[in-house]
């Protein structure tokens, strides 16, 4: 039962970081910020990996700890990993630090910015 809804949950929690970060993107006219940040570490791999990471990540990491008995030092690399690849890819030459086309968003849009994050 504990497993179900922890992937419950993990589920919900991707699929909500992923629709935040798509409809911040505007269908390739606004910032791909969120949606990569979301991805990381993937997001490396380009913007559909990041799509597919955001939704899926959160998922497959409790699949790993429930039914692979994945270590505590499994999460927290993982976490460091991910953490370290947002700020890497927040840095200016990143393509996802498209932080201009903020304005260009609808007001209802950015409100999604800070709760993304």
């Amino acid at each position: 039962m504990q497993f179900r809804w922890t992937l419950a949950v993990s589920v919900v929690y991707g699929f909500v970081l992923c629709a935040m970060g798509v409809l911040v993107a505007g269908l390739g006219h606004g910032t791909y910020t969120l949606i990569g940040l979301a991805g990381a570490p993937f997001s490396f791999l380009g913007i559909p990996i990041s799509i597919a990471a955001a939704l899926t990540q959160w998922m497959l990491l409790v699949v790993a700890g429930q039914r692979l008995s994945a270590s505590k030092a499994f999460y927290v690399a993982f976490l460091m990993l991910h953490y370290v690849s947002a700020l890497l890819l927040s840095l200016p030459s990143s393509k996802y630090a498209d932080w201009s086309y903020v304005g260009s968003l609808p007001q209802s849009l950015r409100l999604l910015l800070p709760l993304g994050f």
